[in-house]
């Protein structure tokens, strides 16, 4: 993985490029050349056409007032800003330190226009000739290289004593340690061969190129016709690129928008909820055209609900859990994104992000940007992943062969992944802080599925490409044998209803080709598939079940211990209100409003005044899980069950975890007292700051996509699977937060109390109390009960 930026600005004295590479330990061992590679693009640079460096520019440039235009460039919150802002204010001055990079300038010249920024060929043809051997440092970070500059360092001593400018080093901040050493004169002279090269070498002119013209850069950007006038008025006013010149129709001059009216629209315009455009047997449409931002971006959200991604068919024809199905196909993914980064790349300097996804809810793939292209993007991801066929072959006309392997299944792809997943497992009970693992051995206690990590490490070592270019034909084998894939399709944005049904029959085209699209389900089919709820599993406690964790941690550098108590509620979650009793709904206020009414007295007493930890905190979690079977549905035949918690985190190096408990339990217990003296005016405060926080208009589009998305992927198909007998399709629990505002407002003392009692002091709570023991405490065989 390669990034390349400017490190430092010194204003008025240059600037420092850096250069990072991320390789895997193998790669590391060729680092001498990686350098070399990167010295021979810089040639390369050096002996280019005008012509050649004007067509990158131009992408360059687009891209630049893309950003600028749409009010992009500073649209992180302030307190973000801030910081970036100061140290641009230092390196440009305060009249550039906002538009520096973005909005053309020369000299003293002023500002001009976009059409007539041509590329300075001299400028850059300067600076590349700074990127020469003679005027490098090479940072190397990695166990091998620090390894030999310490066996250097003892078989060097004499040398190294007569020349103090090499060897160990330390810097005077932080303490920490490196190593200075030359260049090898063998490897110096063939940098140096490079650069002296005027012409293009055989590295450069066989390996290497100029990017191409970038495919996802975007020609024209308006606002969604759907929209009407006078809404499309208030947003951003347009931007043409006829390949010569950029044109920006916002205006110019003093009627050009530098700053748009989005601020006031995100607070005053309601949040409306996507609608359905289509459902068919072979998937839904959801759409939502965005009328509150007013750029034009657009964010994808596809989701394949395949159950062989996870699961492996028993021999009643049920779909159970299964740890190999499920590492395979989260390495599939990862082995797809390294073997396409440079397809991709194009994609992503066109200010365009994806993802894919292995999830408990299925195949997921997501792209967002803006939307000229990203519809595109979107299909090529989809397509490449799910046929095998090469990226570049357009999306519509790849078809999957039945034996070929996916051109993203190689030794070089997948075999990188494998070794950083692997490292990363193997390490994770020695390098991880202790709350982590409380918190992993707690997730395991509540859960049906045995994910251990020795059983991912295991099912990791087993393999091979051929077994998961094997997974990869039975995972779409297996949809197809169930009639396709049921997909889930979410466009929201600057996108029009014509344009996303659009994308949706493209989607349908690739995940079911004719020659695998089968007929209707049969009723037998329709009952195997039923058989299969997609999403996550959380087991429900029995009434007054205690679970005692005590764990010993295997990182030896973590002195510190860690607590962390859960309270499970024995009602279900409030999910809507067509689903969930009254009686669920004011749990779910009550639980939520005493964990804010907890966090802080809890952090006051344990922290500031009894100096028991680091971190004391509290929180209110809520998971969804899906029934097993059909069996085991919820009361009111639905099937996906929220489940909710109170839970208490508790670090520490001045107490063993067994003490800790033991305050939390005393604090608990007072806090009982208190909740039945405190005064009404201050339960008052804290309904009100409560109700603040779940009707906070959203503020980005990529929060209402993760709002929206969330109730969908887990309520679509229980919801929408089936119609009432008069064939009315039920809606989704989009009023959630504003039903839950409503009854946290008319909750009295007395719910609060009986909340409390029922789910965090009383004789017949629900709780898991994870502890993990750091280098400092020591476990005794006493406390020893690993669950």
């Amino acid at each position: 993985r390669l990034s390349a930026g400017q490190k430092f600005h010194f204003r008025g004295e240059g600037a420092i490029l850096e250069l990072s590479v991320l390789l895997t330990e193998a790669g590391e061992k060729h680092w001498e050349e990686v350098v070399e590679v990167v010295l021979s693009y810089a040639s390369m640079l050096r002996g280019s056409s005008e012509e050649e460096l004007q067509k990158v520019w131009r992408d360059v440039l687009t891209m630049s007032q893309v950003g600028w235009t749409c009010n992009d460039v500073w649209s992180s919150p302030a307190y973000e800003r801030c910081a970036t802002l100061a140290e641009r204010a230092f390196s440009y001055g305060t009249d550039r330190c906002l538009s520096a990079g973005y909005v053309p300038h020369y000299g003293d010249t002023g500002s001009i226009s976009y059409d007539n920024w041509k590329c300075p060929t001299e400028v850059l043809k300067n600076i590349v000739g700074h990127l020469v051997s003679d005027n490098m440092i090479v940072e190397r970070c990695g166990r091998d290289p620090w390894k030999k500059c310490e066996d250097d360092e003892i078989n060097q001593e004499q040398e190294m004593e007569k020349d103090t400018r090499w060897g160990r080093k330390k810097e005077p901040w932080y303490g920490v340690e490196y190593f200075l050493s030359s260049v090898e004169k063998g490897t110096e002279r063939r940098w140096n061969e490079v650069h002296e090269s005027r012409e293009r070498t055989s590295v450069t002119s066989s390996t290497l190129r100029l990017p191409r013209q970038n495919p996802y850069v975007p020609k024209e950007l308006e606002l969604c016709k759907d929209l009407p006038e006078d809404v499309r008025a208030l947003g951003f006013g347009g931007m043409r690129n006829d390949g010569d010149n950029i044109i920006d129709d916002s205006g110019s001059g003093d009627e050009k928008k530098v700053e748009l009216p989005r601020s006031s629209r995100v607070e005053t315009v309601k949040l409306c909820p996507p609608q359905l455009l289509e459902q068919n047997k072979y998937g839904r449409l959801w759409h939502r055209l965005d009328n509150r931002y007013l750029l034009p971006k657009t964010s994808l959200t596809i989701l394949l609900r395949i159950p062989a991604l996870r699961h492996l068919k028993d021999k009643s024809g049920r779909w159970t859990f299964d740890t190999a199905s499920a590492v395979y196909s989260s390495l599939l993914a990862a082995a797809f994104e390294d073997a396409v980064a440079q397809d991709s790349y194009d994609a992503t300097v066109a200010g365009l992000h994806w993802s894919i996804r292995s999830t408990p809810w299925g195949l997921a793939i997501t792209a967002d940007g803006y939307d000229q292209t990203v519809r595109d993007l979107c299909k090529d991801v989809l397509a490449a992943f799910w046929t095998g066929a090469r990226w570049g072959i357009r999306a519509e006309e790849r078809v999957r062969t039945e034996e070929a392997t996916p051109f993203f299944l190689t030794e070089d792809a997948v075999g990188p992944v494998l070794e950083r997943s692997l490292r990363s497992l193997r390490s994770y009970f020695s390098s991880k802080r202790s709350d982590v693992y409380a918190a992993y051995h707690s997730d395991r206690a509540l859960g049906r599925e045995n994910f251990h990590i020795s059983d991912r490490v295991r099912a990791m070592e087993e393999a091979t490409v051929e077994e998961l270019a094997k997974h990869h034909r039975r995972m779409v084998e297996a949809a197809a044998e169930e009639g396709g894939p049921s997909v889930e399709c979410f466009c929201s944005g600057n996108v029009s209803e014509e344009e996303s049904k659009e994308l949706f029959t493209d989607v349908l085209n690739i995940v079911r080709p004719e020659r695998f699209r089968s007929d209707p389900p049969t009723e037998a089919t329709k009952d195997l598939k039923s058989a299969w709820i997609p999403g996550n599993f959380l087991r429900h406690m029995e009434k007054g079940e205690q679970v005692d964790i005590h764990v010993q941690s295997d990182n030896l550098e973590d002195e510190s211990g860690a607590v962390l108590v859960t309270f499970q509620s024995q009602l279900p979650a409030f999910k809507n209100k067509k689903t969930s009793s009254a009686a669920s709904l004011k749990r779910s206020a009550a639980l939520r409003l005493i964990s804010q009414m907890l966090r802080e007295p809890l952090f006051d007493t344990l922290r500031t005044k009894q100096q028991l930890g680091y971190v004391v905190t509290s929180s209110y979690d809520i998971k969804f899980s899906v029934a097993p079977t059909l069996d085991d549905l919820d009361e009111h035949g639905t099937g996906v069950v929220a489940r909710e918690s109170l839970v208490v985190k508790v670090v520490s190096k001045n107490v063993a975890p067994p003490e800790a408990v033991r305050r939390i339990d005393d604090f608990l217990a007072s806090f009982l007292d208190r909740l039945r003296a405190m005064p009404m005016v201050e339960i008052a405060d804290n309904v009100e700051s409560l109700c603040k926080k779940l009707m906070r208009p959203k503020q980005t589009l990529a929060e209402e996509v993760n709002v929206h998305w969330g109730k969908i992927k887990k309520y679509a198909p229980e919801c929408l699977d089936s119609c009432d007998d008069d064939g009315e399709v039920p809606d989704l629990p989009w009023e959630t937060a504003e039903v839950l505002a409503e009854a946290i407002g008319s909750l009295e003392r007395m719910d609060l109390i009986d909340a409390f009692e029922s789910v965090v002091v009383g004789k017949d709570r629900s709780r898991i109390v994870s502890c993990v023991y750091g280098s400092q405490f020591p476990m005794s065989n006493s406390t020893e009960n690993k669950n």
